[in-house]
Formats: C-alpha cells, structure tokens, sequence
C-alpha cells in the first residue's frame, strides 16, 4: 500500500485535553454512581494510559498530481515494526488527528499522534523509510519522485525530505540507506560464496555503517540516546546476515557447527536488552537467531520435538515482558505452520496460555491450531481448488492455470534473493521449452503491492498471487517452510514432484525432457 486517502479530518482528541476530560468522567461518575470502585478506576486508567503522551505532528507536502497521490490528505501508513506479530497484523501508530490543506501546486496533509516515547516507525512505502518519532515534536517532509542510484538497491517509491529542527534525526536511517544500502530490508546474496567469503562480507558491511553512523552523529550532532537507537537498528542487519549463513552452507559443508563461528561474533548480552527491544525488526531477528543457535548443524530435520522445548526454554529464561510474548508466539506458530503441529501436545498449549500475558496472542494461537487440526485432512484436488490472484487482481483457482500442459509451480516472494537469482534460468527454461511446459510464478508474498512492483520491475507474466500466503492450504499441504520450492504437475494435474529441482540445476531439463 502506497498511502492511504482520507476525505476529511478525523475527529480531533489532542492528548494535552486528555487530563480535563479524565476529570470530568470522575466527577460525573461520583455525581450518579457515588463511589463505586470499578466505574471510578475507569478515569484513572485513562489517566494513566496518556498521562506521559504527547502530540507529535507529520506535516507533508506534496505534488497531487503526482501518481499514486489524490488532492485530499493523503498520507502514510505509520508502522511500529517491520514484520507483522504472530497475529499476522503489523502494529501501527494511529492518527488522533488528520487535517488535509490545499494551497496552490502543493497539498499538505497535517497528521497527529499520541506518543509517550521516543521510537522507530515506518512509513508505509513499500519496505518503508524508516523514521524516528520524538515526542511532542514537529516533522516536515516533502514527497517527490524518487531518482535510485543505479549501484544502491532501495526499497521506495518516492524520496521523501526532511525539514525541522531535527531532520538530521528524521533523515539518519534513509541516509544510511542511501549510503550503504538499507539497513532493515536488504540481505546479503549467499550464491557462489562460502562461508569465510559471507562472513567477510557481512563484516564489512557492518563496519562500513558503524562508521557511517559515527561520522553522521558528529557532525550533525545526533544525541547519544538516538545514536544508540540507530546503532541497534545496524547491529540487527549484522546479526540477520549472520544468522542467514546457514543457508550458503553446501552439502559438503553439513557438519560446520554455525553456533562455534557466531557465538564469538554476536553478543547476546545485546539481544537480550530493553533498548534492542524497540528495534523494528527485534523479534524476528532475535527468533531467527534462536533458530540457529538451537540447529547448529545444516539438517533437514529442522523441526523436532527436542529442538521445540530447547528454544521454548531459552525464551522463558532470558526475555521479558512483550519480547518473551512476541517470541514465544512465534514459537508457537512457527511449528504449528511449518513444521509437525503434532508437537505442540496439551501440555504444550497450556504451558504457553500460562506463560504468554498477552490474550491476543493467546487466543490467535488457540485458533491457529485448531484451524491446522481442520486442515490435517487435506488433500491435492483441495489444494488445487484454491483461490489464486493473477495481475489483474482476477480470482480463480490454481488447477484452472494449467495450460493442459505439465507445469512448473515456482514458488517465490519479492524479498526472497535466492528465488530472483533463479528467474534468469527459468526464462531460459521458458524458451526452450515452452512449447512442452508451462512455468508460472506463485507468490507467497503478504503484501499485493510489493508482489505487483518486483513481478512488474522483473518483468513477470504469468505470476500469481496466495493470498493467505504461508497459511494458505497449499503451504499447509506442501509443508511449505522455506522458499524457492518447485513443484510439477502434469497436464492434467496430477503431481508428478513436490521439490523438483532449481532451474539453474540441469537435473531439471533431464525431468523435462523425459515428459
């Protein structure tokens, strides 16, 4: 979603009036119901809950007749994090105010917020340009067209330009990105390289913006508080990369203990502080990193029982509060999803329902497992009955995309480097076989929009959309944990190959040839 158009103000309810309406609600509660404890702590809860909460205000500006905008306040989407919580559902700032202004070549959309801490947000455009808010400040920014580096790889559509007394604050994080590529979104590519060869990289990298931070902070004065703010933003790219090392791992390389060479290069100490908490991408870092620690071996039984409980009791030992929540429900939906739900046993489920504080989470996983106790049953004619979307956002269902030809289901996401580095070689497999076999490209992407900007930027045609993604029936059916995955059916659409070979292996011509 590029933004979001709103035809008139919202209702206004400024967080400094907070206190008088608080007071006013406790003497009309006393004036009817005397002095009845549980109608008088209503006040006293909102009291609290915006007693510290200031109005913090995004101005923008902006040219309505550039595409994607309309003349009546437009404005982003304000994201707290970058992946969504286990409830699928990313976490957003939500506007107590949003005012639109016309005033000649250039609209202007004033849009507050409640806001008790300093914290990292998002701005919904594409991956996002990553933000910080102040409390009880003013943010100016200008939205253009954006001109990408031809070397920088950056994950916009529009440039966006900061002004205020702090927009060397605003602008740090999308100035790293302009410097040294973007700090929460882009991966290192692991093909061709080994192991010593990804770590020197991922170094390097790492060291490149630490320095640039360091150099940016001095000279535009950035107070210590936000510097390390931003460092645990680029130390969370350090440890995702490092954590994604197992994949480069090749066959012969299946004994490498990954916990012996990154135990000495991440410190855990770190991950496991409040302050790396409010990272925007901490809980998916931290679990990924769990993941590794507790599989130092490259194995295809990923998910096993022991395994389960060693992570489960990791998270309940060394985290608190909603990062010991957050982690332990994605826990819980990581094997419920992905791996055998059978796993997670009675025992388990109470176990988590006691120690997970957040009803929320609680009450997703209740649901997400007896939803995969359903699904248990499900068989091919059920999978190839499902609702795909095609680029035109027509529904239809996936055994109607089979072109009475065998087919190659390449199933892929636009943030997945490894599934773009095989598209080259599936177009080659397009042209010398595409009288004898249909390839089509199954997106497992959560977001249409980004699906639609990579399928278009790679000029994809016959691309798909699973709109219930890694939760849809054919993820449940396939055990589809991990992507790229290929799978062939027949001209009639019979499965011939659950995890066919990648287009860049030749053992993949020898299977089409032999159709």
């Amino acid at each position: 979603m590029r933004g979001v158009i709103h035809n008139h103000a919202v209702q206004a309810f400024p967080a400094n009036s907070i206190f008088k309406v608080c007071m006013k609600m406790h003497t009309l509660t006393q004036k009817l119901y005397g002095m009845k404890l549980k109608l008088l702590l209503l006040p006293l809860l909102l009291l609290k809950l915006y007693a510290n909460a200031q109005q913090t205000t995004i101005a923008l500006s902006y040219n309505p007749n550039q595409p994607g905008f309309n003349k009546d306040a437009f404005h982003f989407v304000l994201n707290q994090k970058l992946y969504a919580l286990c409830t699928g559902k990313i976490p957003t700032h939500k506007p107590i105010n949003i005012q639109g202004i016309k005033s000649g070549e250039m609209n202007s959309t004033i849009v507050s917020y409640a806001l008790k801490d300093t914290s990292l947000a998002i701005f919904e455009d594409l991956f996002g340009h990553e933000v910080i808010l102040i409390p009880g400040d003013t943010m100016k920014v200008t939205i253009g067209q954006l001109e990408k580096p031809k070397d920088i790889l950056l994950p916009w559509y529009y440039s966006l330009t900061y002004s205020g007394k702090n927009k060397y604050i605003y602008s740090i994080l999308d100035s790293i990105a302009l410097s040294t590529t973007d700090v929460k979104s882009d991966m290192i590519n692991p093909k061709g390289k080994t192991v010593d060869e990804f770590i020197r990289i991922a170094e390097t990298r790492f060291r490149s913006r630490e320095n640039y931070l360091k150099d940016y902070s001095i000279r535009h004065h950035i107070p210590l508080h936000i510097r390390e703010m931003v460092y645990n933003e680029v130390y969370a790219a350090y440890v995702r990369d490092l954590v994604f090392l197992q994949s480069t791992l090749k066959s012969d390389d299946n004994s490498a203990d990954i916990t012996a060479i990154l135990n000495p290069k991440i410190d855990y100490n770190r991950l496991k502080s409040t302050q790396f908490s409010k990272v925007v991408t901490a809980a998916h870092v931290v679990y990924q990193y769990l993941l590794v620690m507790t599989s130092p071996f490259k194995s295809t039984d990923f998910f096993n029982k022991n395994r389960f409980n060693t992570t489960y009791n990791l998270i309940q030992k060394d985290f608190n509060d909603e990062m010991r929540d957050d982690l332990l429900s994605r826990h819980m939906k990581q094997y419920i999803t992905y791996g055998d739900h059978r796993i997670i046993s009675p025992e388990i489920v109470a176990r988590f329902n006691s120690d997970c504080k957040n009803p929320k989470f609680v009450s997703y996983i209740d649901s997400l497992l007896k939803t995969k106790q359903e699904k248990a049953n499900l068989n091919f004619i059920d999978v190839m009955n499902s609702q795909i979307t095609d680029l035109k956002g027509k529904s239809q269902p996936l055994k109607d995309v089979i072109a009475k030809k065998p087919t190659l289901i390449d199933c892929w996401a636009s943030w997945c480097r490894p599934c773009i580095d095989e598209f080259p070689f599936s177009k080659e497999l397009e042209k010398s076989y595409g009288n004898k076999i249909n390839l089509i490209y199954l997106s497992f992407d959560k977001s249409t929009a980004a699906w639609l900007s990579k399928a278009k930027e790679l000029n994809l045609q016959s691309t798909y959309h699973m709109p219930d993604n890694f939760e849809s029936d054919f993820a449940t059916f396939f055990k589809l944990n991990t992507i790229p995955r290929y799978i062939l059916v027949d001209a009639n659409g019979n499965l011939l190959n659950t995890d066919a070979p990648r287009p860049s292996d030749p053992r993949l011509k020898e299977i089409f040839d032999s159709l």
